[in-house]
Formats: structure tokens, sequence, C-alpha cells
């Protein structure tokens, strides 16, 4: 173990947003994190563009830019499929091997794209829930699983699902309790991932005024957890509750890939849906197995399969979609496959892959990438625009990595970009989606008290926790120590940032890239 005196905590609430947690906590329903706001430093942190989970937990890992690490969704693009992401294709170290390599023990549980860890990781990992399956590291710690559960069950509907994610987080939060006090670590990470599903899927209980008490309950888990760590902590450990993303309302859906096949950009082809959606395989982190069906549902996808069928439903589509929209629909609650419009991404010239991306990929075409820029600046729907702002990639992303991200990045005007392939282009639906706006707490002896900050980045809890631990910060690092959040008396704000000299990047890349199997 180092012999350094801290032991650092760091809570993970997905999607958390003072927006809803500030009026919790006046209501008395968040006794803890209240506590906390007033005796800790209170900040807003600023999540990656765009705000998504999987490069955002990537940056906050590894204190790096996606055009460094190489995460700019759950998914990449390649030889026109769609494929998840796994732990290898993090291209930065992220901490919790930093800091083995520093011989520091750490607890890693449901972390994003971490499992499995490299071998030359030093303490306990359990599997995220984009790994296919339920699994720890070293597998000799396989008793704390026997009753873990990775995600609530996603096929339940209404209180039923609301009863089965209580019953996650009771399981997990067991799991998190043993572990934390009967194991050995230096540094200690949960993820509690049903801030963020509640959002996306009962935005309208959450988001009324008076939010709905079976909601409300998910985010008093969250509190007595937190209220149980800060009960177990030892005089030097610290503490940060951080969000990887905000959340907040919208008012509108603009159907992007749509639109670019409007133009002309964009090509589709059909395929047969088998229910296997892109959400699903995100929650449940692997492609679904298709259950036995029986024999006249076979034939019918057989018949649905020959290419002469498709040719026909191919014309039918483009001639009245709305009629194919009602069939689809139909068939959908019958549980019967038929056709779905998908991209084609060989054919295409622009699209948006995932509802992840928040960006537009384009076929090398410098002139068609500034004639949508323009044209995507001066869309407006309700009198309103339709994004706030549009990027270039390069104005966003540096690094070896940037040619992998999407061409054109935007962050949207209260309105929800969706890549489905619908009739309509813009319409009027109240939803809810990721905001760049997350929470930072930071608590411990050695920081202020009540103080309040703006505009902390998501790349700047690397090199803090590297600095707590009296470790040499890479210089290629994008975020900065949070010199702010320690009291003027105490020796950390007063020593001196270790930066790595320019050798010692170059040795550590090339261990890391063998540590973790790249070359």
């Amino acid at each position: 173990m180092n012999d350094n005196k801290y032991r650092i905590i760091v809570i993970g609430l997905d999607g958390a947003t003072w927006d809803l947690l500030i009026p919790l906590i006046n209501n008395g329903d968040l006794p803890n994190i209240e506590r906390l706001v007033n005796i800790g430093v209170k900040g807003t942190l600023i999540s990656t563009l765009p705000p998504i989970t999987g490069p955002a937990w990537a940056s906050f890992s590894t204190g790096r830019n996606p055009g460094k690490h190489g995460i700019f969704d759950f998914y990449y693009l390649k030889d026109g499929k769609l494929y998840v992401h796994k732990s290898r294709d993090i291209k930065s170290p992220p901490i919790y091997e930093t800091l083995s390599q520093s011989n520091i023990r750490s607890v890693i549980i449901g972390f994003p794209l971490s499992y499995p860890p490299s071998k030359s990781f030093k303490g306990i990992m359990i599997s995220d829930f984009l790994y296919p399956h339920k699994s720890i590291y070293p597998h000799s710690k396989i008793k704390y699983i026997n009753e873990y559960k990775i995600t609530p069950d996603f096929s339940k509907k209404g209180i039923n699902f609301f009863e089965d994610m209580i019953k996650t987080n009771t399981l997990q939060f067991n799991t998190v309790k043993k572990l934390f006090s009967k194991e050995e670590w230096q540094f200690f990470f949960y993820l509690f991932r049903e801030t963020d599903t509640i959002c996306h899927i009962f935005w309208r209980e959450v988001f009324k005024e008076e939010m709905n008490e079976t909601a409300k309950k998910i985010f008093k888990n969250a509190d007595d957890m937190i209220g149980w760590i800060i009960s177990k902590m030892q005089q030097n450990d610290i503490l940060f509750i951080i969000s990887d993303h905000g959340f907040g309302k919208n008012y509108g859906v603009f159907y992007l890939n749509s639109f670019l096949k409007k133009i002309g950009l964009l090509k589709t082809k059909l395929t047969l849906d088998y229910r296997i959606s892109i959400k699903n395989i995100l929650k449940r982190g692997r492609t679904i197995d298709l259950p036995k069906s029986p024999i006249i549902l076979r034939f019918l996808r057989w018949t649905l399969n020959i290419e002469i069928i498709k040719k026909i439903f191919s014309i039918i589509n483009l001639q009245v979609p709305f009629i194919m929209t009602k069939i689809r629909y139909t068939l959908k609650l019958l549980n019967i496959p038929f056709y779905t419009e998908v991209i084609d991404f060989e054919k295409s010239l622009a699209y948006m892959p995932t509802p992840e991306t928040f960006g537009i990929f384009i076929k090398d075409n410098n002139i068609l990438k500034d004639r949508l820029i323009k044209i995507l600046k001066s869309m407006r729907f309700n009198n309103k625009k339709v994004f706030k702002e549009i990027f270039t990639k390069e104005e966003i992303y540096n690094g070896l990595y940037s040619d992998f991200g999407p061409d054109i990045l935007f962050l949207p005007n209260n309105i929800l970009v969706n890549p489905k392939i619908s009739p309509l282009i813009l319409m009027e639906d109240p939803n809810a989606f990721h905001k760049m706006d997350g929470i930072f707490i930071a608590y411990g002896n050695d920081f202020e008290q009540g103080l309040k900050l703006e505009n902390i980045s998501i790349y700047d809890l690397y090199p803090t926790i590297l600095h707590l631990f009296n470790l040499e910060i890479p210089i290629d690092t994008d975020g900065h120590v949070l010199k702010k959040i320690f009291r003027k008396v105490t020796l950390k704000s007063k020593e001196i940032i270790k930066y790595e000299k320019e050798q010692a990047k170059i040795n550590r890349s090339i261990k890391n890239l063998s540590d973790l199997k790249r070359i």
C-alpha cells in the first residue's frame, strides 16, 4: 500500500443536477447531501461536449478530452456496423490504472467501460452495465456479488420498474458496505446509475413541481447511501460526489437523420426489427439473444427477408411513410417482426449514428461540412433557434484520436436531437435529456467549508486526485488541480504541483500500451 495519509472516495450520481437536488434539499428530503453542501465545497461540474455518459466518465477518469482517450460514444462504427466499446478501447490510462502503478489499491464498482481491468490493476473491480455479464476481479472475491444486481429489469413497467430499481439499489448498496468495510483500499469508486435512469424513463414524475413520492425514493436512496459512507469515513478520508452530466427539460424533438435524408445526404435501408434496439443493448450491455418463436413467425421472418419483398416495402415506405409507421407500431404491440428503416452507413454522406452521438459524421467533404453548419445555425422551430451553438470537432477535440469523433457537434436549445428515421422532422414533444451542468461536492478536513464554485471541469478531478496522493500529473492532462477547494492552512494548498517530465511521459505511454495489451 502507498504510505499516503489519504483515502479518497468518489460517488458518481449519474445524470444528477442541482435543478433537481436543490428543491429536494429545501424540502428536507436529502439531509446528508444538504449537510455536505453546508460544510463542504459545492460546485457546478461542466461535462464534456457532448454531455454523454461514455465520453464524460472516460474524461473524468483520464483527465483528458475524447480526442486523447478515444471514447466519443458507447458505440463506434466499423465497416458499416456499430460496435459497443470495451475497456481496452480507452486509449489513456484511467485513474485506477494510474494509481495501480504507484501500488495504490482501488475498489471500482460499476464504472462504465472499466471491466475487465488490465493485468497490472491492483484492487477489486465489479463489472459495469456495458459488460456482457456480472463479474468481479479477482474471481476469488466472487462472494461479494452473489446477490449483486447490475441493472434493474427494463422489461418491467410503471411501479414494478420503480420497485426493481429500489431492489437494485439495495443489493448494490449491500455490496458497497461490505467492500468499504472489509477490504483494504485507498481509492473507492461507486456509480449510482438510477438517478440517470429515472430521468430518462420517468421524467414526468421527476420534473413535476411536487415530485412523485415513488420517484423521490431513488434520490432518497442515494442520500441514505451517502449518509452511511459519511458515518464510516476515517479522519483523513476525502469524499467527492460528482455527476457525469446534468439533466433538464426539452420542449420538442428534432429528427436529425430524417432531415439529412430529406436533403439527400443520408440513405436508408429496411431491416427486420427483432425488438433489439440500441437502447436495449446499452441498458443490458450486450446483444440480446432472439427468443425461440412459433414456426409461423419463423416463416414470416424468412418471407420478409426475401429481396423482392424488401424492395416492394421500400417503395411503399417512400410513398406512404405515415401508413408504414402505423403498421410498424401495431405489429410491435403484437410482438411481430417487421421492417425498420435504418441508416445505410456505406451509402450516406452525413449521419448521426446513435442517440449518444450529439453530432454528425461527414464523409470527407469540407464544403458539405460548411454548408451543414450554416443550415443548422439558421434552423428555427416555434420562433426559437434549434441549436444554441454549433462546433467543428477541431474546436472541441485535440489529440491523436480526434479524427474518430463527429465532424460537427452541437448544443441543442432545449430540444432533443433524435437519430430515429421518422416521417416528421420537427415536432413539439415534452421530454428530457442530458445537459452540460452536473454536480460537484468535495468534503474532507483539508477542504474549505461552505465554499461555492462554478464551472469546474470534469477533467479537473483526475489531476486533483493525483495531487492528493502526491503523484506526478501527466503533462498531457487537460484538467487542473482544484487548489481553490483546499483550506489555506493545509499543506496541500501550499505544495507545488508535480508534473511529469517529457521522458517520463514517453516511458509511461510505452508501459501503458504493454500493460493494456495494445502492443
